[in-house]
């Protein structure tokens, strides 16, 4: 459980820093105003699906399972 809950949260993470450090800036610079803006809104949306239908759901599943594991109530 545990593994699959830090992988999920690294995972996460990780896609966040990609879209914030890699393709933001790649994006402002060679791609024009109109074009980038159509790109990042469609990045953002798959990235925020994805992030909605996996990693969130595996963050839940995989924290209460630890939770209830250890005895928290």
């Amino acid at each position: 459980m545990r593994f699959a809950h830090v992988l999920s949260a690294a995972l996460w993470v990780g896609g966040q820093l990609t879209v914030s450090l890699v393709l933001l800036p790649l994006a402002r610079r060679l791609l024009e105003t109109e074009r980038r803006g159509q790109v990042l809104t469609a990045v953002g949306r798959r990235f925020g699906m994805f992030t909605g239908a996996v990693f969130l759901p595996v963050q839940l599943g995989t924290g209460l399972a630890i939770a209830w594991h250890k005895g928290v109530t």
